[in-house]
């Protein structure tokens, strides 16, 4: 930008000087302020096309994508899914104990696993912890919930 100014400037000086010495003259004027004006045209040129390549380099910069680690943001995308899933898994399997049992658990915790397959995850029971305040059947409700998930699960009644 400060190219530019100087160049404004330095031109608007010697058209000064130049149309001084030539001012008696109106055709030579003519001719002299033609020349100056295609001189200044010439030496703004290069500083307006840096000035728009900055302009368009500047434009584009703040639409360009980052690079990420697509590992990275994949894992956690797998994991928040995990999450989601263990406490959609929680409430469902709290409602079927209620439905065929007729007791409400105090908390159902379900841990999942995340097993990375290239870009594919595969999630498995790590553990289902299921409480209970009223006495049950351990085992009756074990079984059930083995038999939805096919993983055996610790039971607690407390009683407090």
């Amino acid at each position: 930008m400060g190219e530019i100014i100087i160049t404004v400037v330095c031109t608007g000086v010697i058209a000064s000087v130049l149309s001084l010495f030539f001012d008696d003259d109106p055709e030579m004027l003519k001719y002299i302020r033609v020349v100056l004006s295609l001189c200044f045209l010439c030496s703004l040129i290069p500083g307006g096309m840096k000035f728009v390549q900055d302009l368009n380099y500047s434009i584009n910069n703040d639409f360009e994508n980052p690079e990420y680690d697509t590992k990275t943001l994949l894992t956690e995308y797998y994991d928040r899914v995990g999450e989601s899933a263990s406490q959609n898994l929680e409430n469902e399997v709290s409602r079927l104990i209620f439905e065929k049992f007729g007791i409400f658990p105090l908390s159902v915790d379900i841990q999942l696993s995340v097993k990375m397959k290239e870009d594919i995850a595969e999630y498995d029971f790590e553990k289902i912890t299921v409480k209970f305040a009223d006495e049950c059947d351990i085992n009756e409700v074990g079984a059930y919930i083995q038999k939805m998930t096919g993983f055996r699960p610790d039971i607690s009644v407390e009683h407090g």
